[in-house]
């Protein structure tokens, strides 16, 4: 999981900066980490909010129920992600091609 957090953040972090002038770095930095810390918010407070709609009403001291209750929860959250990382479908195939190194980039110039 560790892994595949960093290799998101990462890839997330380098596309937020594919496009930004070198003078703009810094307030693209304060922007993408404002949207990020935002975002981690907001999957807290849904992730909360899913458990507790499960979760609703069952006695605590059923421990089946509650196991069972929490499997749908993180079931429904990861549908929710799912369809959360089909927004990257709309990158085009030149995306971020300014941070890989211009090997595209060169060779569509040089053409």
């Amino acid at each position: 999981m560790g892994f595949f957090n960093s290799l998101q953040f990462s890839s997330m972090n380098t596309m937020a900066y594919a496009d930004v002038e070198g003078r703009d770095t810094s307030m693209a930095s304060t922007l993408a980490s404002s949207l990020q810390q935002l975002a981690q918010s907001f999957g807290l407070a849904t992730g909360s909010l899913v458990a507790g709609w499960f979760l609703a009403g069952l006695p605590q001291t059923d421990h089946g129920a509650v196991t069972h209750a929490l499997h749908y929860a993180f079931l429904t959250l990861a549908c929710i992600t799912f369809v959360s990382s089909l927004s990257f479908w709309g990158l085009r195939r030149s995306d971020g091609e300014s941070v890989s190194r211009g090997a595209r980039v060169a060779e569509s110039q040089a053409a």
